[in-house]
């Protein structure tokens, strides 16, 4: 299934959504984020490639990373469709991007 979704995810309209949101540079490393993610996971891979790209666009309209390493957001496969989960990191990012934090203590 691994073919299917990177497959998908190369596709030109896949490619141009995510070039509108984070630019053409910026949306080449994404989606190559996306598909490392979903190599390193036999269960990612077995998801269906439209929930790992609507997943995946959830997180990029929020400008999260769905790198692992950085731990802002993470792919979850949940019964045959990946699912957005939101890390501690990503909440923090998050919250300090609107400018309203005092003090955050994490």
């Amino acid at each position: 299934m691994t073919n299917d979704i990177v497959a998908y995810m190369k596709n030109d309209t896949v490619k141009e959504r995510f070039s509108e949101m984070l630019g053409e540079r910026n949306a080449a490393a994404y989606i190559s984020s996306v598909l490392l993610a979903v190599t390193n996971s036999k269960q990612l891979a077995d998801c269906t490639p439209a929930s790992i790209y609507t997943s995946a666009l959830r997180a990029a309209t929020l400008r999260l990373s769905v790198d692992a390493g950085l731990g802002q957001a993470y792919l979850v496969p949940f019964k045959g469709n990946a699912t957005l989960i939101i890390g501690y990191k990503g909440l923090y990012d998050l919250a300090v991007r609107t400018g309203k934090d005092r003090y955050i203590n994490v």
